[in-house]
């Protein structure tokens, strides 16, 4: 974990010192794809941690969100029926 924080963090700095010192249209595109350079190898080399992360996450929320979805819906068909009968 502490790992993942320095590893943020100097993501982060990075990007900072990117910003501050770019000035024009290319130098935007070239701190872009610096970024995107950095942000995808950092992705790779947790991706197995954050898959667990995810994977926990969706089977503790899933059911939820579910629920959620199926009352949202029920209560539209319901006011849809009640705007049907009242016409």
């Amino acid at each position: 974990m502490y790992y993942q924080m320095n590893s943020i963090k100097i993501f982060l700095g990075v990007i900072f010192v990117f910003m501050l010192s770019s000035c024009g249209e290319y130098e935007v595109l070239e701190v872009q794809k610096d970024c995107k350079r950095v942000a995808d190898s950092l992705f790779r080399a947790h991706k197995d941690s954050l898959l667990i992360k995810f994977n926990k996450e969706c089977a503790t929320q899933g059911p939820v969100y579910y629920q959620e979805a199926l009352d949202s819906l029920t209560e539209a068909r319901i006011r849809d029926i009640k705007n049907l009968i009242e016409k």
